[in-house]
């Protein structure tokens, strides 16, 4: 033959040269090959061969024509040769020496050893050996021509998708509404068990699932809200394709819990690859499957193609989502607004707070707290949701040094920041005990002081971004003021229902003394009419002169300067002779 050939054998001795790599049996049986091959036109040249490691190495960076293996040797040490010829040299034709009465020449057969030799049969060597080189050259024809084939279907198919994903996205003005069709589209070109599509927001460093499909995935459900830093940092977004195999997803499980949930399930490949549109990172594409080492260098050009076409879409889904979030949140305010403007008591307002909340925010449970007249216990007013032991309506939760600080700034709590946020948590850890472990509060404030807290909760380990807290204190800034308006109101009301039965006479007056407001005992006790209102009575017809002089000069500015002043002093009612001793009660009511 014209072209070079090598033989070679594991673990035994040989030789090299421009030509017929030929291997060392034993003298007679190497003169006996090198004759045969050099008739045959073969070039045969001979050296010392070294250990198996030299051979591996030998068939790794060479190029064989032909391998030929000791098969008298024991038969692991076969097995091991031909394993390492499948791995590194699957299409070289491969033979044997074999003793003529050897008994395991049928297994070596079932190994895939093109043919057997014993010391009577190298008469037949040349002519096995040129078949079987030209057999090889068929089969790499063939080889070639369906690889060939299948890059041309695989081109095909990629123009097909990416068209398709093509006419999905200027179908559609939310690409939201074709998620299914495109999911179906990259399983023609990808492999995948399941798909899912994130949305990016890089101000609150956070990505949140918008799309799953395919086989659900522990941790990984739609509209899981998830930290960016958790993946990579979010200034390298931009700059790779994130590609675990089964090796890199074991060796990441110690570092991030949910590696270990996708092991568990069966997950062996992931592939995530960044949505960019004008250099800005709008969210991921991502495929797993259970196939181990499943994605390659054509799976990630094919995916950063699909990405460019979805990555304009989905930037502007987001803008529009964006905008209708911020029309969302006015269009919630301003209902609440109306709402809480029309509340004639508390519970009405706690319960049109969070059903409105609940249109923007995952609430799995939501508190109102205010704050006791020490100012370092909450008294919790309402619970809407899943109700917790010790932590119910009319518990008390009493603030430390540390947790007292809810009371002055908001608090963002998720799985990511549990621990630092322990301290400053008024309920000392039993919510997230509870089942809640994310959470936002902020306080309520009404004229420049803290009247208590809202907080909402969410079973999602990272429920909240800083987006979200931003709007609870919108929220509470709105209805802060309506709570304490109503708690005045009830209590103003529960005091009137007292003045109007007691037997003392209680009066609203200015500071001349005309009245605004006489209960029924006053009226009795005065002598008026019966069904007079005492509205427009001017107290002092019922006083001397001194005594009235005596309370407007000393009276009205010692009850302004310290809450009340009180003394004896005598009345006379219309249509009495004698004047009757009362004790009387100054209090300011200011404006």
């Amino acid at each position: 033959m014209t072209s070079s050939q090598r033989l070679d054998e594991a673990n035994g001795n040989g030789t090299t040269r421009n030509g017929l790599r030929m291997l060392s049996f034993g003298v007679d049986e190497r003169i006996e090959i090198a004759r045969r091959l050099t008739e045959a036109k073969y070039l045969v040249s001979n050296e010392s061969a070294a250990n198996f490691d030299r051979f591996e190495r030998r068939v790794r960076d060479d190029e064989w024509d032909v391998i030929f293996v000791d098969a008298r040797r024991p038969f692991d040490s076969v097995t091991r040769a031909l394993d390492l010829i499948r791995r590194l040299a699957v299409d070289v034709p491969t033979f044997a020496v074999v003793d003529p009465h050897q008994q395991n020449r049928p297994s070596l057969l079932e190994l895939g050893i093109a043919d057997l030799f014993s010391p009577d049969d190298f008469q037949r060597l040349p002519g096995v050996v040129t078949h079987e080189l030209e057999l090889r050259d068929v089969r790499r024809m063939a080889l070639e021509a369906r690889l060939l084939k299948d890059q041309i279907k695989s081109a095909g198919d990629e123009r097909t998708v990416l068209a398709a994903i093509g006419q999905l996205v200027l179908s559609s003005l939310d690409i939201g509404q074709v998620y299914d069709e495109l999911v179906e589209q990259l399983k023609i070109v990808i492999p995948l068990d399941t798909a899912a599509i994130a949305v990016a927001d890089i101000e609150n460093d956070s990505i949140t699932i918008e799309y799953v499909a395919g086989r659900a995935l522990p941790g990984f459900e739609k509209g899981q809200v998830m930290p960016m830093s958790g993946f990579t940092v979010a200034s390298q977004l931009a700059r790779f394709v994130l590609v675990l195999d089964s090796d890199t997803l074991e060796d990441l499980r110690p570092e991030f819990p949910g590696i270990a949930n996708l092991l568990e399930v069966g997950v062996r490949s992931v592939l995530a690859v960044p949505l960019i549109h004008r250099n800005e990172v709008v969210g991921f594409l991502a495929t797993a499957t259970a196939s181990p080492d499943a994605y390659g260098p054509e799976h990630v050009e094919i995916a950063e193609k699909i990405s460019l076409q979805i990555s304009g879409a989905l930037a502007n889904t987001r803008l529009h989502a964006s905008i209708t979030r911020v029309a969302t949140v006015r269009e919630i305010l301003v209902q609440l607004g109306r709402e809480a403007g029309g509340a004639r008591d508390l519970h009405s307002l706690y319960v049109s707070v969070f059903a409105n909340i609940r249109k923007l925010l995952p609430i799995d449970r939501g508190v109102v707290a205010l704050t006791g007249k020490d100012g370092r216990s909450l008294v919790i007013e309402h619970v809407d949701g899943q109700e917790i032991d010790g932590l119910g309506v009319g518990d008390s939760v009493e603030l430390t040094d540390s947790s007292i600080s809810v009371l002055s700034r908001s608090h963002l709590v998720t799985i990511d920041n549990a621990e630092e946020q322990m301290p400053f948590d008024p309920t000392a850890g039993k919510v997230a005990e509870a089942g809640f472990p994310s959470s936002i509060r902020t306080p309520l404030r009404a004229r420049d002081s803290v009247i208590g807290l809202i907080t909402v909760s969410a079973v999602h380990e990272r429920g909240y971004v800083p987006g979200n807290l931003q709007f609870l204190e919108r929220v509470a800034d709105q209805i802060a003021p309506v709570i304490e308006s109503l708690n005045l109101l009830e209590r103003v009301q529960a005091l009137a229902t007292a003045v109007e039965t007691t037997l003392d006479l209680v009066a609203i007056t200015d500071l001349r003394g005309v009245t605004s407001y006489l209960n029924p005992a006053g009226i009795r006790m005065l002598g008026l009419a019966e069904g007079d209102t005492g509205v427009g009575i001017s107290l002092e017809e019922f006083v001397a002169p001194e005594v009235a002089n005596a309370v407007r000069q000393a009276g009205f500015a010692k009850a302004t300067d310290t809450g009340g002043w009180q003394t004896e002093i005598s009345l006379t009612p219309r249509n009495a002779s004698e004047p009757i001793p009362v004790e009387l009660l100054l209090v300011p009511v200011r404006n």
